[in-house]
């Protein structure tokens, strides 16, 4: 029977065959909310994330027309909840607003594909709610999150 022996494997430099290197893929932006500067929204985000929503892969969303829809959708539950109540004292409510110095704050945000029907929505002073809202705008801004980029949240003290 012929030596049937085995070829040793030729080894070449990693010159010869460079190895390509994985291109790191960008970090999310993070927007910071923090307790201290907006307690009030602080504890919504906390109630959301209770509730099962994500502070993960949120997506921006820049058409006016569908964040107002989004936002009339998330608040149409508590509005239709305080015109009832407002009925019930004889009161007549036919907006259903927050009442005077308050606003109804949303998350997910209007301004995000995740936002509308089914968000958690809470009562918060207007100068919490309005804080949180400009920090956002600046966030979006500063970090040039555009339709449909996405964002993670994180809560700070």
């Amino acid at each position: 029977m012929p030596n049937k022996s085995k070829a040793k494997a030729k080894v070449t430099s990693s010159k010869a065959h460079p190895v390509k290197k994985a291109k790191k893929k960008a970090a999310c932006p993070v927007f910071k909310v923090s307790k201290a500067r907006t307690p009030e929204h602080h504890a919504l985000l906390k109630q959301a994330e209770k509730e099962g929503h994500s502070l993960k892969g949120l997506k921006r969303l820049t058409d006016k027309q569908a964040i107002r829809r989004n936002r009339r959708r998330s608040q149409a539950p508590i509005r239709a909840k305080k015109r009832k109540a407002s009925a019930a004292a004889g009161i007549v409510d036919k907006a259903g607003g927050p009442g005077s110095g308050y606003n109804y704050d949303e998350f997910p945000y209007a301004s995000t594909h995740q936002g509308g029907t089914g968000a958690t929505v809470k009562r918060t002073s207007e100068t919490d709610n309005q804080d949180a809202g400009r920090d956002l705008g600046a966030f979006y801004k500063k970090r040039k999150i555009g339709e449909g980029d996405s964002f993670d949240i994180s809560l700070t003290k």
